[in-house]
Order: structure tokens, then sequence, then C-alpha cells
């Protein structure tokens, strides 16, 4: 594999990893959503049956799924002067001091950050920080690169660097000869210096010159 297949794969690499972050956004962007309409992002059974009841025989108050019975010596006189309309409301209102306790007990001791909570955090800080992730992954690609295949990350920008030094030296000579009035030597170089690097404006215009200059044989 040359350098140009490793700095595809880079790349490649590169495009998975801001796909991965996006797709780990959008999950923490529709989590968002749905606690901000209200919509639980997981089924919440703690609340699933949760009601309470009178029972008229005993004269007791029963909360559902709870176990707990509350009662009085008044109770037989207040079951009997409630309507039923009185009694769905104090049952919803019973129903409502349960989640409002509950609640209060969650916020006075919270539970350990569960494993939604801790993904949701984690694709927040990789979204935020997506460019240095994606800097560190080019680097750590490079060393691995340059190790494992003995294959130098930057060997193509020294090569071009160095065809354009050498170019740069023909042309040198070029303008040397054509000082000195010898202007095959200086067409040479020039030649020579275009093979190598054909954008060599300097060169291309040497060329011109000793050619302008040369005086006709004959």
């Amino acid at each position: 594999m040359n350098i140009n297949s490793y700095l595809l794969v880079a790349l490649i690499l590169s495009l998975i990893f801001v796909v991965l972050i996006a797709a780990g956004g959008l999950a923490v962007w529709l989590i968002w959503r749905r606690k901000a309409s209200g919509q639980p992002v997981l089924p919440l059974a703690l609340f699933e049956n949760r009601s309470a009841r009178i029972i008229p025989e005993t004269g007791t108050l029963e909360l559902a799924g709870s176990g707990q019975v509350t009662s009085s010596n008044s109770t037989d006189t207040f079951a009997a002067s409630v309507s039923n309309e009185e009694r769905a409301r104090l049952l919803r209102k019973v129903n409502e001091l349960e989640v409002e306790l509950f609640e209060l007990k969650a916020a006075l001791h919270p539970p350990a950050p569960s494993l939604i909570n801790k993904l949701q955090n984690a694709f927040r800080f990789g979204i935020q920080h997506w460019a240095l992730f994606s800097l560190l992954g080019s680097i750590i690609l490079a060393f691995y690169i340059q190790f494992a295949f003995g294959v130098d990350y930057f060997e193509s920008f020294r090569e071009i660097r160095a065809t354009k030094d050498l170019s740069e030296f023909y042309r040198a000579q070029g303008d040397i000869m054509l000082e000195k009035q010898e202007f095959d030597a200086a067409k040479e170089a020039y030649n020579r210096a275009i093979e190598i690097d054909a954008n060599n404006t300097q060169a291309v215009y040497g060329l011109a010159k000793s050619q302008v200059f040369d005086p006709i044989e004959g």
C-alpha cells in the first residue's frame, strides 16, 4: 500500500467517527425532546396500577400496590357521608400525593446515574469536541502507519518539496549560464527544470529569454 492508500484509510476512519458522533447526537436530541414534551424516556412500571380504594365493610383506605391500609374510628361515618364523586376526587388526590412523595424522596436521595444518562453525557461531550477527536485520531493513525508499516505519513509532502528544490536548482543554473551567454547550456538547464516541475514559471521565462537572446547561426 502506498501513502495515498493510507491517507484514504485515514479519511474513511475520520468519516466513520463523524457519523458515530452524529448518530449519538441524534439519539441525545430525541431523548431530550421526549423529556421536554413530558413523555417518559423509558416505561416506568413504578407508577403502574397505583390507586387507592375505600373498603366499605371495614371503612379503611387501601393503597393498591403498596400494601398500606389506613383506618380510623370515624371511617364508617366518613365512608357513609361522602358521595362517589367525592371519593373519586379523594382517590385522585391520594395518587397525586403518592407521586409527589416519590419525587421528593428521589430529590433527597438521587439514584446513581443510569446507563442512558452516562451515554447522553458521553455523546454530548463527543459532539462538543468532535474536531479535537478527529485531529487526535489522525495523529494516532499517522504514528501507527509510520511504526507499523515503516511509511512516513508526510513522505509525499517531502517528495513535493524535494522536487521543487531540484527544479529551482536547475533554474538557477540556467540563469548563470544565460548571464555568461552560454545559451545552449542555459536552454538545457531550463528544460531540465521544466521536466522536473512543469509549474516552475521562472524556468519557463528563462527558457524564453535564452531563445530570444541566442544569436541565429549563419
